[in-house]
């Protein structure tokens, strides 16, 4: 199939409902959905409030009028003691069925053309080492790990970071409910059956 015309634009209130699909279908394919803040917002609301604010960009790749691709740069420093500006692209998603046809590539050049606008060092994006695919993409582009970004759960790390006497108390706790765990399904079957 050869490649089509991918021209790419900011993206407008009008486009929220291809964004919030676009999102989606990233989240689906993400093997480990990192858990979104406590909001009431919806996830259209959230897009809304990002295409409103001065300090990012989000933009839609699109092909024959249909947008197929989406991309949120926002402009930050390398680091916070360093001089060197760069823009975020904090996610970038490409709908399934026109990967390899040059939107992703359309959607990278936005962020360039962007770094150049605002006369940026870098271009930074974040992406899982599982998703191959995508770590590919931006290998093939020139992208090359800087750091390694782990993550771990809050309440996981004040378990792990307590004082022994503390640790000692959640493990207890944890074996507790394990332990009554088969008494309360006992329970709530023979409440569901009377």
């Amino acid at each position: 199939m050869p490649r089509a015309h991918v021209s790419v634009r900011l993206a407008t209130d009008d486009d929220l409902p291809v964004l919030v699909d676009l999102w989606t279908e990233l989240r689906d394919v993400s093997p480990r959905r990192p858990r979104t803040a406590h909001t009431p917002e919806s996830p259209e609301q959230r897009l809304r409030t990002v295409i409103a604010d001065p300090a990012c960009r989000v933009v839609v790749a699109v092909v024959d009028e249909e947008p197929v691709g989406m991309a949120v740069l926002s402009r930050t420093w390398v680091s916070p003691l360093l001089d060197a500006m760069a823009v975020q692209v904090s996610l970038l998603v490409v709908s399934a069925s026109h990967r390899k046809h040059g939107v992703g590539r359309a959607l990278v050049t936005a962020a360039v053309s962007y770094g150049e606008e605002i006369e940026a060092d870098e271009v930074v994006v974040s992406v899982l080492p599982s998703l191959r695919e995508a770590n590919r993409f931006y290998a093939q582009l020139g992208f090359s790990p800087q750091v390694m970004r782990r993550t771990a759960p809050v309440a996981g790390l004040r378990r792990r970071l307590g004082t022994p006497q503390e640790r000692r108390s959640h493990t207890d706790l944890a074996r507790r409910r394990a332990r009554l765990a088969p008494a309360r399904v006992r329970t709530a079957l023979r409440r569901a059956q009377s």
